[in-house]
């Protein structure tokens, strides 16, 4: 049965762990956690701050991307009511309602070169609307790039 490295007395830790103050980043890159960190073993009795270290310097690697998603986020819903939202309110907000709303649709179609009182017009319309929710998702999907129907539709 493996022990823990907290576990060891000092001899067999020193044995067991042969690292200094340095980690290996997502990216492949070596790093130090401290000044002169690949000179500073990690013994027994550093072995706390090296993991505090260690973990602090991973968590943060992720830091510039979060920043990034944030900002985007921030684009599409206010995050000072973020926590006032459950993830469904979230998910409305930002991919839309699942169900396409045939009515919400004809109100921000643009027709060019036709009318919406055009016999083509109107039956288009009732195919559409003909259609099972799948259908009309798939349709939004190749003719939109997307699936769902904004969930703010006054700004397109």
């Amino acid at each position: 049965m493996r022990k823990h490295a907290r576990e060891l007395d000092s001899d067999s830790f020193q044995y067991a762990v042969d690292s200094t103050f340095t980690t290996i980043l997502s990216n492949g890159h070596v790093v130090e956690l401290c000044a002169e960190g690949k000179e500073k073993p990690v013994t027994k009795e550093n072995y706390d701050e090296f993991i505090k270290l260690m973990l602090q310097k991973r968590f943060d690697e992720g830091m510039e991307q979060m920043k990034w998603i944030k900002e985007g986020v921030q684009l599409i819903i206010d995050l000072s009511i973020m926590s006032m939202l459950n993830w469904e309110e979230v998910e409305v907000r930002s991919a839309g309602e699942k169900i396409v709303d045939i009515n919400v649709l004809k109100s921000i179609t643009y027709y060019n070169g036709c009318s919406e009182t055009d016999n083509i017009i109107k039956m288009f319309w009732n195919v559409l609307e003909s259609f099972s929710e799948e259908e009309k998702q798939k349709y939004l999907k190749f003719v939109w790039g997307r699936q769902r129907l904004p969930s703010d539709v006054t700004n397109l």
